[in-house]
This record gives structure tokens, C-alpha cells and sequence, in this order.
């Protein structure tokens, strides 16, 4: 990136300069910023507005708002949500031309896809951003975040840094929240993987429809010459072939472009063709067939031999948090992320049919998202488990029992109902036999419950881990 001075950026705006400088960063948020950082201020209310201002010039930086403000280095700018854009990438320059790009999508398996496919291209010698749920990994250095993806202003931080890092790879996961509220703008991918698409934050799409929509519309931020690579097994995703037909792989049966035959599942794991190549991987999971295959596809095309590649899926390991089997004794106990309605059915009826015993399953609803969801993964867990236990996830500021009692529609009748998480599992285990599997699903591996806006520590495993000291 070229020296970047602040009357270049007005230039561009078609505006005068005031007292010059050289731009040191760009942010929106005004806790992030510094002396000769740009400050981009958008809409809230006029109070809080004016509290960010105002922070971000007593740290020394300069302004770019709607209001016009007397105060010194504030400068007027119309239009600003469609002109930042402009002015990022007026300021970093092409983030994408010197890396490849390759964005991971999909109701489920994004994360885990994301965790392969950065564990391949690691295996091969390639410097790897990854970009995904609650992490940053830029090549072993981690730091955690909030969202799947973070905003456009993070995203060329983070592409930037990976350019001067030499970094040669980047795999993130890209929500749909991200696609609509354009955080990806200033992106374009060489590759663009769908590991399926059914139904997920209704709170936020309303519907199905727009719900897909917006899945599609990252087809537009693909390269000249990109590939999108799309799982035959999801539901909709046949519909991405009237979208941007030339340029996609299907992967999948024996109609597709690329074949997974000869599929075989244990305790131990799996076996499977791809293309008439063997593979095996210690991986639990039928859906995990696909997400190795997308994986094994995009590495092909990224020029990477299947003779490598046999030996790398060999060498796989589960996300954490992702069907993870995290202890064996006194009973089987496997955390998993699941938190849709789909999810939840694949991870139990797996778990169902490699069950020799009893199969719990331990599972809760987020509040302030999707209600619809509610009462059919309840329908799931009891479908599939002897006992399904009913009880806190992130409540955040919806109380559990309200959660619950939505879940409760679904009828039914061997299920248990604990408002506190860690009573349900507790209660679970005491019930719980040698050869029965406790599935604990919809945290996976995070590190917190949101309960009214606070962040509270809690963690699955560990509490399971404590269970087992206080055992001992």
C-alpha cells in the first residue's frame, strides 16, 4: 500500500483539505482508532453519534460525518454508507489480486469445511488466513471475534496484514448476514464453495426465499475465471446452476461433475472414492463425506495432486466443538455445534445408528432468533433420542423459560426440561450407561452464554471435564 495522505482521500470526495497528514488506518469503530487514523461515523442517534465523534478526535484522528460540526478535523461527507467503499479501497488498493480467495457457505458446515480445508493447504507449505466463526487465524496467529464475518473495515485490515505477511491463502466463511449487509464489497474470491443450503435465520430474512436470495448473490464477487463448488446433497443448491451455471463444479452421485462412491462408515471413521481415488479419514459423520470432498475438489483445481491429497484427508482432525468425541467412558460423549433444525437431525441420526445403547441429546434455542425453529428441533431431539433434554443456550434477552415453553409445542413425551445447562447434563450423566451416547449440542466449542447482554464464562467441555474430576 502506497503512503496514503488525508487530502489524496478528499481529493477523491472532491473536497478541500485542511491541515494535511498521512492516513495511519481506517476504522468505523472509534475505540479502534489513533492519531491520524480516518474516523468513518455512521448514522445513530444523535447522542451516540456525538460521543464517537468525540472520542475519536481527542485520541487525534480525523472525521468524516454527515453533520456539518464545528470542531477542528470533522469534515462533511454526503452519501457516506455508499462513498466508504470507494474510500477503502481508494486507500488499501486491490486486497484480492496477489492472494487467493476462496469463501465457504452454507447453512451447515461452513466452519468444519473451513478447518480442512485450512489443514490441507497447511499440510502443502501455503501461508493460510483464516477467517471464520468466533476466530482469526492468520498463519497459527489467533484471535477471536464476534461474528462468522467481520465488517468490510476489519476484512481489509486483515487482508491487508495478509498480504504483508506474504500470506498466499485465505479461507473464510461467509454469512449470509455478510452478503446482505455487503461486509464482503471489497472481496473477490477465486473459488466459492457451498456446503448446502436449507433454512436459517428467519429473524433476519423473514423468509426461505430471501433466505436463499442472498446465498446466491455472493456468485457476483466471484473472479474472472473463479469456480464455485456446490454439495448435490443440499436441498436447494441445484437452484445455484440457473445462477452462474458455466462456472460451477457439482459434487456428489453419479450425475455429477465430480463422484463420491464407495462409501463406508465406522466407529473408526470413513472410507470413500472420489473420482475413483480412495480415501479414508478417521472423521466421524456422512456430511463430512461432502465437506472433504468440496475440500478435495478446491484443491485440485488449486493444483494440488491427488497422491498429496490422499495422504493429507488421512491426517484430518474435527474442529473443535464439531463432532467432537471428547470422552468414551463411562458413556460416549460428543459435543457438536448443531443449532439448526437440519444439523440437529444429521449429527442424531448418525449418532442413532452407531449407538449400541441409549442416545441423549442435550439442546437448547438461542433467543432473539429464529422462534419458527424452535418447536421442530425439539421434534428432532425427541424423534431421535430416548430422552431429549430441553434447557438453556444463549438466552441472550428472551428468558429461558419463554424459549422453552416454545419448544415444548412440539408435544411429545420423553424429554426433560432444565432452565440451568449445566443441571441438564449434570442429571443426564447420572442416568447415563456404559454403552449410551450423550450428544450435547448448539454451543459446539463456545467459550461464553450470553445472558442479558453479558457474556458469562461457560464452556461444554470443560463442564463435562469438571464432572468427570468431582467423579474421580
Amino acid at each position: 500500500m502506497e503512503t496514503i495522505k488525508l487530502s489524496d482521500v478528499l481529493a477523491l470526495l472532491h473536497k478541500e483539505c485542511g491541515k494535511d497528514c498521512i492516513l495511519q488506518g481506517i476504522s468505523d469503530d472509534s475505540r479502534r482508532v489513533e492519531k491520524n487514523w480516518l474516523f468513518i461515523s455512521h448514522k445513530d442517534t444523535y447522542l451516540h453519534q456525538m460521543m464517537h465523534i468525540q472520542e475519536a478526535l481527542s485520541k487525534g484522528a480525523v472525521v468524516f460525518c454527515e453533520y456539518a460540526l464545528e470542531f477542528e478535523n470533522v469534515y462533511v461527507i454526503s452519501n457516506i454508507e455508499q462513498v466508504q467503499k470507494e474510500i477503502l479501497k481508494f486507500y488499501y488498493g486491490d486486497l484480492c489480486e496477489n492472494i487467493k480467495v476462496i469463501g465457504i457457505s452454507g447453512t451447515n458446515g461452513k466452519t468444519t469445511t473451513a478447518c480442512f480445508l485450512t489443514q490441507i493447504l497447511k499440510k502443502e507449505g501455503y501461508k493460510v488466513l483464516r477467517i471464520g466463526t468466533h476466530l482469526v487465524d492468520m498463519n497459527g496467529d489467533k484471535q477471536e471475534i464476534r461474528n462468522t464475518t467481520p465488517d468490510m473495515y476489519i476484512l481489509a485490515e486483515l487482508f491487508h496484514e495478509a498480504l504483508q505477511k506474504q500470506i498466499t491463502h485465505v479461507v473464510m466463511e461467509v454469512s449470509s448476514h455478510a452478503i446482505d449487509q455487503k461486509r464482503i464489497g471489497l472481496l473477490r474470491f477465486d473459488l466459492i464453495l457451498y456446503t448446502n443450503i436449507s433454512s436459517d435465520h428467519l429473524d433476519y430474512h423473514l423468509t426461505q426465499v430471501h433466505y436463499r436470495y442472498t446465498k446466491f448473490k455472493l456468485h457476483q464477487y466471484l473472479k474472472k475465471g473463479g469456480k464455485i463448488i456446490i454439495n448435490d446433497d443440499g436441498v436447494y443448491t441445484d437452484e445455484l446452476l440457473h445462477v452462474n451455471h458455466k462456472n460451477c463444479i457439482i459434487v456428489g452421485n453419479q450425475s455429477c461433475h465430480v463422484v463420491i462412491d464407495h462409501q463406508k462408515h465406522s466407529k473408526e471413521g470413513v472410507s470413500m472414492q472420489v473420482q475413483g481415488i480412495p480415501f479414508t479419514t478417521s472423521l466421524l459423520g456422512k456430511w463430512n463425506v461432502y465437506n472433504v470432498a468440496l475440500c478435495i475438489t478446491a484443491c485440485r483445481i488449486l493444483g494440488i495432486s491427488y497422491e498429496k491429497l490422499q495422504e493429507d484427508v488421512k491426517g484430518l482432525n474435527s474442529e473443535k466443538g464439531r463432532m467432537e468425541v471428547i470422552c468414551q467412558e463411562p458413556c460416549t460423549v460428543i459435543i457438536d455445534y448443531a443449532h439448526t433444525a437440519s444439523s440437529l437431525k444429521e449429527v442424531l441420526s448418525y449418532c442413532k445408528e452407531i449407538c449400541s445403547g441409549k442416545l441423549y441429546c442435550i439442546i437448547g434455542c438461542g433467543g432473539n432468533r429464529d422462534k419458527k425453529k424452535r418447536s421442530h428441533m425439539a421434534q428432532i431431539a425427541m424423534t431421535y433420542s430416548n430422552i431429549a433434554f430441553f434447557t438453556a443456550d444463549n438466552p441472550r434477552y428472551e428468558k429461558v423459560s419463554s424459549i422453552l415453553l416454545d419448544m415444548l409445542e412440539a408435544g411429545g413425551e420423553n424429554y426433560m426440561v432444565f432452565e440451568n445447562r449445566k443441571y441438564a447434563i449434570k442429571h443426564c450423566f447420572n442416568i447415563a450407561q456404559k454403552n449410551d451416547i450423550i450428544v450435547i449440542a448448539g454451543k459446539g466449542a463456545e467459550s461464553t452464554q450470553e445472558i442479558d447482554g453479558v457474556f458469562y464464562p461457560y464452556n461444554d467441555e470443560d463442564f463435562v471435564k469438571e464432572l468427570f474430576h468431582k467423579e474421580e
